[in-house]
């Protein structure tokens, strides 16, 4: 309980992220990149990191086997939503952009994570000679196994 508010933080969490929601509007719309299609979020006052925040509406992305997950500055993010093979493409096409935009003011993280509907995790890449390097986590193979048998 915080005292000062005489709130849980629970409660205050909730207050916050329902003025973040009525305040700043987001644009989310589709990109196709590399034949694949990414959606970015895009918040000029720099909030479009909330969508994560709030369950309901991240969850209409997380696909059968999660999203992956850019989130390079505070203006623009971009997931992908995992449910085919077309994951190679999306892993090169989400390193590329999240290279590019963390680049610009206000970054965030120059990484690529994907949510698996329970944990977060940290999907390494590197750029090595102009071309991209995948070193992926024990997880996400078992789940590339799971989505070539579909």
């Amino acid at each position: 309980m915080d005292l000062k508010w005489n709130k849980s933080k629970e409660e205050l969490f909730e207050i916050g992220l329902s003025n973040v929601k009525n305040k700043y509007e987001k644009d989310i719309f589709k990109i196709e990149m590399n034949d694949v299609e990414l959606t970015a979020i895009l918040d000029e006052e720099g909030y479009a990191t909330t969508l994560f925040l709030d369950k309901d509406e991240f969850n209409k992305y997380v696909g059968d086997c999660g999203v992956f997950i850019g989130m390079p500055n505070q203006v623009a993010n971009f997931i992908y939503t995992v449910e085919t093979t077309e994951i190679f493409v999306a892993v090169h096409s989400m390193a590329m952009i999240i290279k590019e935009e963390f680049k610009k003011a206000n970054s965030l993280s120059d990484n690529l994570f994907w949510y698996n509907g329970v944990d977060l995790i940290h999907i390494p890449v590197e750029f090595v000679d102009d071309k991209i390097q995948v070193h992926p986590p024990k997880e996400f193979v078992e789940m590339l196994e799971k989505l070539s048998k579909k």
